[in-house]
């Protein structure tokens, strides 16, 4: 006599070992710049395994994307996979059979990104360009580029010095560039498309130790903040920027009670 279990698992509903065949998990993505984690709705992803294929999904909610495509083939063993955002959310699709015969990596998409309409018709997932490709296979179009001229960068620099970088192993001495970015076009080098940043660039004479990431067998682990560029009008903004980077690493990795191996910083 034929047990329900085992018509179950005829038909599907049960795996080999009993347990439910269609499975679902999700992961939580979404998280502040301290690693806190913020609602799984905001950005996540979640897999419905069975016996004959995963389906998968990803979201993003609010996102500033703005795309529409679907791929054949490629990666990962994806057959199909899909994705649409309109600014206000993002979603992807993505379908993997177990069993399936192979098709010819194929990309076709429409994103808007950057200033600039960005179009793949029958390229591969990662835009490779090949010899006796046709332009109109992988092409953009930038309107502002087209009327003004591509965006040509200079700097300028204003000052810099020697400073002293606190941190709880000792002060790192470090040399602080502050300089001026400016971005103008060709045929319109005034406001508004004129760009102008203040700007610091941090160099540490010894490495600032941080936890490395732990996502991969060779990040796991210490790293090294070597050096740092960011928005600056003074030297005190720009060791606050690196005090702030550090920290939040340590913070985010390793915890409040994280020590380096390496010999402290004198």
């Amino acid at each position: 006599m034929i047990s329900l279990a085992r018509i179950c698992f005829k038909i599907g509903w049960l795996n080999e070992d009993g347990g439910p065949a269609i499975q679902w998990h999700s992961q939580n993505l979404s998280e502040d710049k301290f690693g806190r984690k913020k609602p799984l709705w905001r950005h996540g992803r979640g897999w419905f395994r069975m016996p004959w294929a995963t389906l998968g999904f990803e979201w993003s909610v609010p996102t500033h994307f703005w795309h529409i495509g679907f791929e054949l083939g490629g990666g990962d063993g994806d057959l199909f996979s899909t994705t649409l955002a309109c600014g206000l959310f993002a979603l992807w699709f993505h379908w993997e059979p177990t069993k399936w015969r192979a098709v010819r990596d194929r990309s076709y998409q429409i994103a808007f990104h950057n200033g600039g309409m960005w179009v793949r018709c029958g390229t591969n997932r990662w835009g490779d360009w090949h010899k006796g490709q046709p332009w109109w296979m992988d092409w953009h179009f930038d309107p502002l580029d087209f009327l003004f001229g591509r965006e040509q960068h200079a700097e300028r620099d204003l000052e810099a010095v020697e400073t002293l970088v606190p941190t709880p192993e000792g002060g790192v001495v470090a040399t602080v560039r502050l300089f001026e970015s400016t971005w103008k076009r060709r045929r319109w080098p005034w406001w508004p498309l004129t760009r102008c940043l203040d700007r610091a660039e941090i160099e540490l004479r010894e490495p600032i130790p941080v936890p490395g990431k732990g996502e991969n067998s060779w990040d796991c682990g210490e790293d090294a903040i070597y050096s740092l560029t960011c928005p600056a009008r003074t030297v005190s903004e720009a060791v606050a920027a690196i005090v702030e980077s550090y920290t939040r690493t340590r913070e985010r990795h390793g915890g409040v009670g994280w020590k380096p191996a390496a010999k402290a910083i004198e």
